[in-house]
């Protein structure tokens, strides 16, 4: 039970040493869970487990442009992304970055952040007051052109994803250990059952049977020293 995956490589690294382990090899490849196809993840462009070099490589196809030129940065302890792009950079200077991909009021840039944030774009006018004063009104007309071209770079990563084979299975053995790796314990408290089926634990009253599930409770409260 628990990490199966990283069992069964400790497991094997033991069994080379000594094939005495070969036993625990089988019994973890026995229980490792099988694998999740790249049609059951649902990825998203800022997920932790996507590579930065995978976003700068999208970024680069989007525009025609040199991967080199697009610099990301993903900071594990702040899960917070850094995009760079240099001065000429498609990703900044291309028409394709205020139409396509992108809004005059919010460039493709603006919309990169966001999505690697998981932000919503918006757009606000300011207007002066009678007052004087001057105030932030949201536009509605900008704010919904801009999250209209952030749901189609969204869909777009989501396709291209996965149009690579190479990628498409790194990622996929990426996701599998990182999220479908952990096999819960099960306790089997039969052991414990006397010829009725039933099972008492000590200071119990004597006119009452335990049945097999809630002794397999017992046993597992006992060996893990926690219960709910």
């Amino acid at each position: 039970s628990g990490n199966v995956r990283r069992k069964l490589i400790e497991a094997q690294a033991a069994a080379e040493q000594d094939p005495f382990f070969e036993a625990n090899v089988e019994a973890l490849r026995a229980v490792v869970p099988p694998d999740i196809s790249h049609k059951e993840i649902a990825v998203q462009i800022g997920a932790p487990w996507i590579e930065p070099n995978d976003i700068s490589n999208f970024v680069a196809e989007l525009f025609q442009d040199r991967a080199e030129r697009i610099k990301v940065h993903y900071d594990r302890n702040t899960g917070a992304y850094q995009v760079e792009l240099e001065g000429g950079a498609c990703a900044l200077v291309s028409r394709e970055a205020v139409t396509t991909w992108g809004t005059q009021a919010v460039p493709f840039r603006d919309l990169l952040d966001a999505a690697l944030s998981g932000r919503s774009p918006k757009v606000t006018d300011t207007i002066e007051m009678p007052d004087g004063s001057r105030k932030e009104i949201l536009n509605a007309k900008e704010t919904q052109a801009a999250q209209t071209k952030l749901d189609a770079i969204k869909q777009r990563f989501r396709e291209w994803v996965w149009e690579s084979e190479e990628r498409r299975e790194r990622l996929i053995k990426r996701y599998n250990e990182q999220f479908n790796s952990l096999r819960p314990a099960e306790y089997d408290a039969s052991f414990m059952l006397d010829e009725t089926g039933g099972g008492q634990v000590p200071g119990m009253n004597p006119n009452w049977k335990l049945r097999p599930h809630q002794m397999s409770a017992v046993l597992r409260t006992t060996i893990e020293r926690r219960g709910l």
